[in-house]
């Protein structure tokens, strides 16, 4: 019985192959054959896996040459001589490159080459933007790594025959992010908090700042603060994000941390903002009878519309929100009233999903008449918005519609209408 433990990061695949020394052996150099035919193939008449060959060939600028698996001359040294160290350590039970996983760039960095858990004497190489370069066991982690700041950390042994390669992820010496609890939840005022990680070796002292929104309704408090923060530390600073009055947006909460020149960020996305709940909300009155012109496939229905629950978690998706179907006419949501009621104010909550919001272009609101309905509002909600209110002057009505305009839904779904809740204010 074996186990191996492997990091793998998104995208990679790790090839895994179990069977005797002998046989990994016999693998790598069937691997080698392949990579030295290859060489020839290309005019390198002596492939050498010494490390100085490597390096001249790999940094070589001029060297257009590849061969046939795509890879330059210095590449597939580079790999001869892995399959090499990989060959000679068949029977080792664990042949690794001592690094993290991940390091700043610019700052100090420590490297090995460890067989069976022991110190082994070799050459340490680092891949990255600046070519293959050697460094000493200390050494300074590059600025710029290949890729998605990548460096690649390859050790040749030399005082015994051995190899390995471990890929380092550079990240940047400030982290932000911001914790939003129930981002959901409808409050006038949210706290969020915002941690800034210090993923460097020395302290820093950072500036932090942070805005709601794009449209400057939104306030911060407090605005900016000026925080130190420990080597391979953190520090919390929590924000109270107050909404424009009777608002309800899904709105971006942004993070600045700068440092020494250079800025950081980290956002979230969160219902800020609540409108006045209407009391009493006759779209809960005994009796009335909700209609809609039509329901979405695969279950949706009516009952989500004024079941008092906003944006609930842990239920169906039929039971979360009311969908119409997707067609291109008008879509609406009919209230009716056992005995005819005086209405001046309706909020539509909007479906909310994968930090989006379906609010409609447009949304007009129609009173039934004698023989026909009239127009009351009309409104153009903003885009972002998670509640929408609409305020007209008082109407006595049997019926009320909300209607989306055919064509007028979420720039999504704009045949669609997607509503979790619907209040009506007298």
């Amino acid at each position: 019985e074996a186990s191996a433990e492997i990091g793998l990061a998104a995208r990679e695949v790790a090839v895994i192959q179990v069977g005797s020394p002998d046989r990994i052996g016999a693998t790598a150099q069937a691997e080698i054959d392949e990579v030295v035919a290859d060489l020839h193939r290309a005019g390198v008449e002596r492939p050498s896996a010494r490390y100085q060959r490597i390096l001249e060939a790999y940094n070589d600028p001029a060297s257009q040459k590849t061969t046939w698996t795509g890879e330059t001359v210095g590449q597939a040294l580079l790999r001869m001589a892995l399959l090499l160290g990989r060959k000679a350590t068949a029977g080792a039970s664990s042949v690794r490159v001592a690094a993290p996983d991940a390091a700043v760039g610019g700052e100090p960095g420590h490297a090995g080459l460890l067989v069976d858990g022991k110190a082994t004497e070799g050459v340490i190489l680092t891949l990255s933007a600046a070519g293959l370069q050697v460094v000493k066991e200390s050494f300074t982690w590059p600025i710029h790594g290949y890729g998605p700041g990548l460096v690649d950390v390859i050790c040749l042994g030399t005082g015994r025959p051995a190899a390995a390669l471990h890929t380092v992820k550079l990240r940047d010496p400030i982290e932000v992010r911001i914790d939003t609890e129930a981002p959901f939840a409808l409050t006038p005022t949210r706290t969020v908090t915002v941690t800034c990680t210090n993923h460097s070796a020395r302290p820093h002292r950072v500036a932090l700042s942070a805005e709601v929104g794009d449209d400057g309704a939104w306030r911060v408090a407090p605005a900016r603060s000026e925080i130190e923060i420990p080597a391979a530390g953190e520090r919390q600073v929590e924000l109270q994000v107050t909404a424009p009055g009777g608002v309800a947006r899904l709105v971006e909460l942004t993070a600045r941390a700068l440092c020494e020149g250079a800025e950081y960020e980290g956002s979230s996305w969160a219902v800020c903002g609540a409108p006045a709940v209407p009391q009493p909300n006759l779209a809960l009155a005994k009796g009335v009878q909700v209609t809609v012109d039509s329901n979405y496939g695969g279950g949706y229905n009516p009952a989500p519309i004024n079941d008092g629950l906003l944006w609930p978690s842990g239920v169906h998706w039929t039971n979360y929100a009311w969908a119409s179907a997707e067609g291109g006419g008008d879509h609406f949501i009919e209230f009716r009233w056992p005995q005819p009621a005086t209405v001046s104010r309706v909020i539509v909550y909007w479906n909310l999903s994968e930090g989006s919001t379906y609010a409609a272009h447009a949304l007009e609101i129609h009173a039934a008449a004698a023989e026909d309905w009239r127009q009351v509002a009309e409104i153009e909600p903003n885009a972002t918005d998670a509640a929408t209110t609409v305020t007209f002057d008082p109407v006595t009505t049997a019926a009320l519609r909300i209607v989306q305009p055919a064509g007028h839904g979420s720039e999504r779904r704009p045949n669609l209408m997607w509503v979790t809740e619907v209040q009506v204010a007298e």
